[in-house]
């Protein structure tokens, strides 16, 4: 069964930004249909086994003074 970020997110304790940062950068494997990404259960259980890895701070351009 496939759930949606804000599913997933309520179901396994995980905040629905912090899974679609996961998934950009390839870490959960999930699918983007359209603009919303969504997830299976197993890849959940999988991410969670393998310990979640702390997501790198995006990088902000500087802003011109």
């Amino acid at each position: 069964m496939d759930l949606t970020r804000p599913e997933a997110g309520a179901r396994f304790g995980y905040s629905p930004d912090y899974l679609r940062v996961a998934a950009n950068r390839g870490a959960l494997r999930a699918t983007k249909r359209g603009r919303d990404w969504t997830v299976s259960e197993e890849e959940m259980k999988r991410f969670l086994a393998e310990g979640s890895p702390e997501p790198e701070p995006l990088s902000v351009p500087d802003e011109a003074p």
